[in-house]
């Protein structure tokens, strides 16, 4: 009987030891929700678990007396005593860090094909605007390969564009959506956007939509300028180079109201040392100066969007045969050009419930003037341009889209060589309709 006593009492100390091998416990936060993957750990020995879903946690006993530390992120770090090991531990932790926000970005990637079209479309994105220190429209497309922009004259710095291989005259050059650089203004046309203005280039090859008009025969090309919007405050870009060439760029947005915003832009571009390097006489490139200003507003309230714009150009361009090398009566080219453009476009959503059903007005007006010497020849040019479009669209289903409209072209030319004047006008209305049938992907 005593033996049965013995065994009893070694059996019962041998469970309390064991026990206490383990302390258990669950850890909440002040609302008594548990605390899933809390660390539990002790303050020297560093040995620990981890709560379960329930805030449920187990860990080994210590050898010697250590404090236990609970943690979690976001929540205050405590560090207790426990004086009982075999007592189950309520763990309350304290709602105390706040953590910062975490902004993910990534690079904008500089050519984006936009699947979304139709037509084959690419947009030059101002990411890759920015690889150059410098550019106009003309020069941006220098990191791109699916455009390719030559001198048509070197003498007088004449550029022109080529896609699909064939040149300028098949390519419609369009700015926010409207046909510009028509006729006198083409040869020049790509030095008369700075890159610091655009917000994007858009390339369509081959077919491109009616819309825009008739003459795009190769494609398109049009210029998106930075928006009032979204644009910032206030950019200032500097450039000089050891060629002796200057530009400054700079623009501004202005939030007037929640409807209403404008932007200013302004440039300055000075390129005056005369090249030539392979030493013929003639300047390998007209030296040039250019003043560039440009105002745009935004108007938006419910279904009605509206833009205004206006812009004006000064430049003077001479080449010819270099006068420090040639110094009797070196054979000169002068061109001095002013020119300015108004713009409005106007849209208006009649229905946006499930399919947009929407009618729009893009008008705009030139006057380009271009006084030119060619030795003992002048040749005087003034192009007044007017354009005008009222388009119609509506969505009938996600693969349905019908637009249609009518729109009107009208030029008219001052043309003087020498005393003999070349004069002509040209109007060309129009009708238009485009259905689109867009398959799924």
């Amino acid at each position: 009987m005593t033996k049965k006593i013995i065994l009893f009492f070694i059996f019962i100390s041998s469970f309390s030891i064991y026990a206490a091998d383990k302390i258990k416990g669950y850890v909440f936060d002040e609302t008594k929700e548990p605390i899933i993957g809390a660390n539990i750990y002790w303050e020297k020995s560093k040995k620990g678990a981890v709560t379960d879903f329930d805030g449920y946690f187990e860990i080994d006993t210590p050898n010697g007396h250590e404090h236990l530390v609970v943690s979690y992120t976001g929540y205050s770090t405590q560090s207790l005593h426990i004086d009982n090991y075999n007592d189950e531990v309520t763990i309350i932790l304290k709602e105390d860090l706040e953590l910062q926000e975490v902004v993910i970005t990534e690079r904008n990637p500089g050519t984006v094909s936009q699947r979304s079209s139709i037509l084959q479309e690419q947009k030059i994105t101002y990411a890759e605007i920015c690889r150059a220190a410098c550019c106009n429209l003309g020069e941006s497309f220098e990191t791109n390969p699916s455009v390719d922009v030559a001198y048509s004259d070197a003498t007088t710095g004449a550029k022109q564009i080529k896609l699909l291989g064939l040149a300028g005259t098949y390519v419609q050059m369009l700015t926010e959506n409207y046909p510009n650089f028509r006729g006198v203004s083409s040869p020049f046309g790509l030095d008369y956007v700075p890159g610091a203005w655009m917000d994007g280039i858009y390339i369509s090859k081959g077919t491109s939509s009616v819309k825009n008009g008739y003459e795009a025969l190769a494609g398109q090309i049009n210029v998106e300028y930075k928006k009032p919007k979204t644009a910032d405050i206030l950019s200032v870009n500097l450039f000089a180079n050891d060629a002796q060439r200057m530009e400054m760029n700079t623009d501004g947005s202005w939030h007037i109201n929640e409807k209403l915003s404008t932007g200013l832009f302004a440039h300055y571009s000075n390129d005056q040392k005369e090249h030539d390097d392979n030493d013929d006489g003639f300047l390998d490139y007209p030296k040039t100066e250019q003043f560039n200003l440009m105002n745009r507003w935004n108007y938006e309230s419910g279904k009605y969007v509206a833009q205004y714009g206006g812009k004006f150009i000064h430049e003077e361009r001479t080449g010819g045969q270099n006068p420090k090398q040639i110094t009797n009566n070196p054979y000169k080219i002068s061109l001095k050009t002013n020119r300015g453009e108004l713009y409005t476009k106007q849209a208006y959503i009649i229905n946006d419930d499930h399919f947009i059903e929407s009618v729009a007005l893009i008008a705009s007006g030139s006057i380009h003037n271009q006084k030119s010497m060619f030795d003992t020849k002048n040749y005087d040019v003034t192009q007044k341009n007017l354009y005008a479009s009222l388009l119609y669209e509506k969505e009938f289903s996600h693969k349905h889209n019908l637009s249609t409209g009518a729109s009107l072209n009208y030029d008219e030319f001052e043309e003087l060589l020498q005393t003999t004047n070349y004069n002509r006008r040209e109007a060309v209305p129009g009708v238009f309709a485009e259905y689109t049938y867009n398959l799924n992907d």
